[in-house]
């Protein structure tokens, strides 16, 4: 939300059975986000998400940026997902990813069906000092192997919904 601050939940992360596959995430363009597990939160009003903590990378060229244990929901995921499959499947659109705090935000988008799909990452591990962004150009086949990925998380660690 635009001119709100929001804590970031606290508690200890859920760490991966050592016996499971590979881990569950994604990259696209120079981005790559990886589920490192559960957190724990002090708030319920998303009562019904998962909340995850990960971990982004971006690198483009001369730069890196590492940020480790952001937070976001389930639901962040879910709608990141609805938004690559209208994109995918039309050529136009625009998808959202974002954490709970405001150290992680990537927004995919392509405004013409045959225009270039763009990537924009904002990450920063020190938000009150730093700013990131970069800019990727990908292809609807990439954004068909990141709904794949993000389904596998949504598998994982569903996106409940309330009962009507």
């Amino acid at each position: 939300m635009a001119g709100t601050e929001r804590s970031e939940p606290r508690g200890n992360r859920d760490h991966r059975d050592a016996n499971s596959a590979a881990p569950l995430g994604f990259q696209l363009g120079g981005v790559s986000v990886e589920v490192d597990g559960r957190v724990a939160h002090d708030c319920d009003d998303t009562w019904d998400a998962n909340w995850l903590s990960v971990t982004a990378r971006c690198q483009a060229a001369g730069a890196e940026v590492v940020v480790p244990a952001a937070v976001m929901t389930s639901w962040s995921v879910e709608r990141f997902c609805k938004g690559l499959e209208g994109l995918a499947g039309t050529g136009v659109g625009c998808a959202y990813l974002t954490a709970e705090a405001p150290n992680l935000a990537m927004r995919v988008e392509s405004q013409q069906a045959d225009a270039p799909i763009t990537v924009r990452a904002e990450l920063t591990a020190d938000r009150a000092g730093q700013g990131h962004w970069f800019a990727f150009t990908v292809s609807r086949a990439d954004l068909l192997t990141v709904i794949g990925r993000c389904r596998e998380i949504l598998a994982s660690h569903p996106a409940n919904q309330m009962a009507g």
